[in-house]
């Protein structure tokens, strides 16, 4: 069975069957542990493999590492 949605500029034809958000694996898999989590704008950036989590996770470690650098040299 299908649901129609309709919009301004288009109508969008849904598969009720179907998931309505399908899951997506993060490639980084530190914070999720490589669980499957639902593909939207709330768990994946777009274009990104890697999850929000696991991604912040991996961005923050790069600064401190950055920072403990700098300590290091004096600047």
């Amino acid at each position: 069975m299908k649901k129609i949605y309709v919009t301004k500029r288009k109508v969008v034809l849904q598969n009720l069957s179907t998931a309505s958000s399908p899951t997506k694996i993060c490639s980084i898999g530190d914070v999720c542990k490589g669980k499957p989590l639902p593909n939207n704008r709330s768990h994946f950036y777009s274009g990104c493999s890697g999850c929000i989590a696991c991604t912040a996770k991996k961005s923050k470690e790069k600064w401190a590492a950055k920072k403990a650098a700098k300590m290091n040299y004096g600047y």
